[in-house]
């Protein structure tokens, strides 16, 4: 028990053959230990906030990810319109631009 760091659950043992009342203590206290409680809940405490961190931090990173895929996509579209657009009117003024160039 020293080694695993349980010294004070080591003391309480040792106080338990001689006293009856650190005796029940020691059984109320159970496999587990006070240590090992006290632990527990202190890694759980900073497991919750670093994952609460991890989240935050993660969450602007997910928006720009997906705000950069809807403007990809936007910009092809508005891409696709403006050639179609442009080719249409180069079609259009194509009779207007040759007649300026003869003199007309």
């Amino acid at each position: 028990m020293a080694a695993r760091g349980g010294i004070p659950l080591l003391l309480a043992q040792m106080r338990a053959l001689a006293h009856k009342s650190a005796q029940k203590a020691l059984q109320n206290v159970g496999a587990k230990g006070l240590e090992n409680n006290i632990f527990k809940e202190a890694f759980e405490q900073i497991g919750r906030k670093l994952t609460l961190k991890a989240i935050g931090k993660a969450v602007p990173i997910a928006s720009a990810v997906t705000g950069a895929l809807i403007d990809t996509a936007q910009m092809k579209k508005v891409l696709e319109y403006a050639d179609i657009f442009y080719q249409k009117r180069f079609i259009v003024e194509k009779e207007s631009r040759i007649s300026n160039l003869i003199g007309e």
